[in-house]
């Protein structure tokens, strides 16, 4: 698929046409086998990488002019560095194949017309110079190279490639993460992950989808969806296995039984957005004895006069701090027929603001994003508009 996206890219074409080695790999794309001058004088090989967009299945015109570079940073035949190219000089690992040591930054007036434009341009500049010394030195070396298709995704991440943060990516490496419960929230936390670089994705539920599930997931099925009458699971597995690979369907729910088949074993983290609370003590157990880190959300809705008030909690327990969510009642093991919540009053702004704050403290955990606070309960009342961060971990 990537190798026609080269095809359907009348610029991308061109250069392979004239003999560059390009290929696409993720959200970037690749000239390899570019020769350079080092600080000694001596020609060395790297590799320009530009990230890219592609639209109707082709490349589109270059968002912006920096492009970077795998080699060693490039000199003049003098063996004085090009100072005209600095960019930005950090080692930056955008995925397993892909590490780049420099950027560059040449625009031309008016900005680059299309990809052959760019690549070409910097070719010249980089590799013009150790044609001083041999003027039979080449990127033109006529081989094909085969795009890489390894991503977990069925089409390029642009979106991290073009924001430049495709290297945070290598924190969801190999991760395969559970999610317990495809109600609102859950559907809403698979929704989030299945947009990250995680490996597998397994997903418990027995209940079938139905028309009041339209109104608190993601998306918007058509009545024929509807009526197919099919399990949560399986519809939710359909959509997402479009975006992506690992999608792992489990129409059942998760039992004393099954836990050590499907969970124990496998899984690196697990989401819990189930509302029957009388499982959660064994579940927890369970996590906690395989040193499985895992986050229980919840919502507690009732109607107050005309309104609904209530409180969305995110609790999460990691190894070295799980004692909180027992000495401080922070999850209830007991079902309340008498929260509105258990009457199925889901509104999907709270279940995606339940998904959401699980979700990024997951990322926290795993350290894609920042954490100075270390808390492990986090509440939001809706009422007052307060969101509180209590079991600070020191």
């Amino acid at each position: 698929m990537l190798d026609n996206l080269i095809n359907h890219s009348p610029d991308l074409t061109k250069l392979r046409n004239e003999g560059y080695e390009v290929s696409i790999d993720d959200g970037y794309i690749l000239v390899s086998n570019v020769p350079y001058l080092n600080s000694n004088k001596e020609v060395k090989y790297g590799t320009l990488v530009s990230n890219f967009d592609p639209s109707e299945g082709r490349a589109r015109k270059p968002e912006n002019h920096v492009i970077s570079f795998t080699g060693d940073y490039p000199c003049d035949y003098n063996a004085k560095p090009i100072e005209a190219l600095r960019h930005n000089d950090s080692v930056r690992k955008f995925n397993d194949r892909i590490t780049v040591k420099h950027s560059f930054s040449c625009k031309p007036q008016g900005g680059y017309l299309d990809f052959y434009d760019k690549f070409s341009n910097y070719i010249e500049i980089i590799s013009s110079q150790a044609k001083y010394f041999n003027k039979s030195i080449t990127a033109k070396t006529f081989k094909i190279i085969h795009s890489s298709n390894d991503s977990i995704f069925n089409y390029p991440d642009t979106n991290s490639s073009r924001a430049d943060i495709a290297d945070l990516s290598n924190k969801y490496k190999g991760l395969k993460i559970g999610i317990i419960g495809l109600g609102g929230t859950g559907s809403y936390i698979l929704d989030h992950v299945a947009k990250t670089a995680v490996e597998e994705i397994h997903i418990f539920d027995d209940k079938s989808f139905h028309c009041h599930n339209a109104f608190r997931f993601p998306g918007a099925p058509s009545i024929e969806q509807i009526n197919e009458n099919i399990k949560k699971v399986h519809y939710l597995e359909g959509i997402y296995s479009k975006m992506r690979k690992g999608i792992k369907a489990y129409p059942f729910n998760i039992t004393k039984e099954t836990i050590s088949t499907f969970l124990l074993l496998n899984l690196d983290f697990v989401f819990i957005a189930v509302d029957k609370c009388e499982i959660k003590e064994w579940l927890f157990k369970s996590l906690e004895d395989n040193n499985i880190n895992f986050i229980d959300v919840g919502i507690g809705i009732d109607k107050e006069g005309s309104s609904l008030n209530g409180i969305v909690r995110t609790t999460s327990s990691q190894n070295g701090f799980r004692n909180h969510i027992y000495e401080n009642e922070r999850v209830s093991f007991l079902d309340d027929q008498d929260d509105a919540y258990m009457q199925n009053i889901q509104i999907s702004e709270l279940n995606s603001l339940n998904a959401c704050m699980a979700v990024i403290k997951w990322k926290k955990m795993i350290g894609y994003y920042h954490d100075l606070e270390n808390e492990n309960h986090s509440t939001y009342t809706i009422d007052v508009n307060m969101l509180l961060s209590e079991d600070v971990r020191e």
